[in-house]
């Protein structure tokens, strides 16, 4: 009998203890899900940064375009039209 309800206390309280800890873990595998979400946004806004810098850099193709359609440079032998935008 002493054995039996030493046996009942301990199942019980290791099943207590588990119980807490399976949600621990449930919540950890949520947080390591949103931490690898993040993780991939990250990654995508480092991607696009990274292709703006390339774009920005001397040899790259925004640095014209900005040039020519906010400054409205020319390159030498070109002629610039400027048609004024309707009010």
């Amino acid at each position: 009998m002493f054995y039996g309800l030493l046996l009942l206390g301990v199942t019980g309280f290791f099943w207590l203890t588990g119980h807490d800890a399976l949600g621990e873990l449930t919540d950890s595998w949520e947080k390591e899900k949103q931490m690898e979400q993040a993780i991939r946004r990250l990654e995508l806004e480092n991607h696009q940064l990274e292709t703006t810098i390339k774009e920005l850099a001397p040899d790259g193709q925004a640095v014209e375009r900005i040039a020519r359609e906010d400054l409205g440079w020319a390159k030498p032998g070109e002629i610039v039209v400027k048609i004024p935008e309707k009010e």
